[in-house]
Formats: C-alpha cells, sequence, structure tokens
C-alpha cells in the first residue's frame, strides 16, 4: 500500500527568515546545525498566513543539501540533528528587560526511518510563534540562502546579529560600512 504524500512546505533558498530582534540577540545553546535547520524551517513559515498548527514540512533532500557533507551516514546524521534541535534551549530577553523566557522552539519533529518517506514535519513551539509571525517592527529578515556556506554556531550568531544592528541602525537613518 503506496503511502499518501504528507504536505509539503515550498522551500527555496530565497525563502526569507523573518524573526524578531529580541530572538536574534537570545542566547543560542545550538550548534551550528541546529541553528541552521531551525532558521530553514523559519524560512517555510508563510507570515502573511502563518500555520494554524505551528506546523512545516521540509523535505529530507532540501535538509541534506543545508546540513552540508559530512562524515557518517546521512540519515543518522539528520536523525541526530534533528534529536537536538528538539532539546536545545533559547533564552529570551523579556520585554521588561529584566526577565528571560527559556523556550525549546522546536518541541516535535516527525520524521520516518523509511528512506522513501521524504517529509519531515517540524512543530514550531506556540511561545516562540510571536516572535516569527506578525511582526510589525524590530524584526530582521534575509534569505536563507546567505546561510547555505557558513558552518560555524558563531559565525551563524555573528550573521544574525550584523543583520539586525544593520537595519536597526537604517532605520535610525543611520547607514555606515
Amino acid at each position: 500500500m503506496k503511502q499518501k504524500n504528507k504536505p509539503q512546505n515550498e522551500f527555496k533558498l530565497t525563502n526569507k527568515v523573518v524573526q524578531d530582534n529580541a530572538l536574534i540577540r537570545s542566547v543560542w545553546r545550538m550548534d551550528a546545525v541546529a541553528i541552521k535547520l531551525f532558521q530553514m524551517a523559519i524560512s517555510c513559515i508563510d507570515v502573511e498566513s502563518p500555520p494554524v498548527d505551528n506546523t512545516v514540512y521540509v523535505s529530507k533532500k532540501d535538509l541534506f543539501h543545508f546540513m552540508g557533507s559530512g562524515t557518517g551516514d546521512k540519515y543518522t546524521r539528520l536523525r541526530e540533528h534533528l534529536r537536538k534541535l528538539q532539546t536545545q534551549v533559547v533564552l529570551i530577553p523579556m520585554s521588561d528587560g529584566k526577565r528571560f523566557m527559556s523556550v525549546v522552539p522546536v518541541p516535535t519533529v516527525v520524521f520516518s526511518t523509511n528512506k522513501t518517506d521524504n517529509s519531515i514535519k517540524i512543530v514550531f513551539n506556540s511561545e516562540i510563534m510571536p516572535y516569527l509571525v506578525g511582526l510589525r517592527s524590530n524584526f530582521t529578515q534575509f534569505e536563507i540562502g546567505q546561510l547555505l556556506n557558513i558552518r560555524k554556531k558563531y559565525s551563524l550568531i555573528i550573521f544574525q546579529l550584523g543583520m539586525s544592528y544593520f537595519k536597526q541602525r537604517k532605520n535610525d537613518g543611520v547607514v555606515s560600512f
């Protein structure tokens, strides 16, 4: 019996990653691949019509491409990185400037060990969604493809911080290089 195809979000390297600057300036306890997978999943959210169930679907093929090469079986590495993504905590500064919210951004990932089942379901924590959708100010966006060749955790973090500060300075009327 053939399995029905699962819904598939449209992933392209030109998809935008849109997130609140507070999330960008958060304390990330993820490794580089987990951050990239998280950003990739964010890029699949339609910010104009966000998923009611906080769920996106990404193909294994796209995830493999975005993870980059590495040692070992790519399916084993993917499962390991998805598990890491589920156990990572982000500390987000609250608007009062005195407290932090500790959040596991992706509590649920559904994938198959069957190599022919191409779809992976990624469910975002409802606490993280306000930092990803409905943003009208204090947010940063960039194309997900800009992260493709960045391999180090701190390079990813510095890139995102740089983008957020550049946007802030641009909005303040100051642009310098």
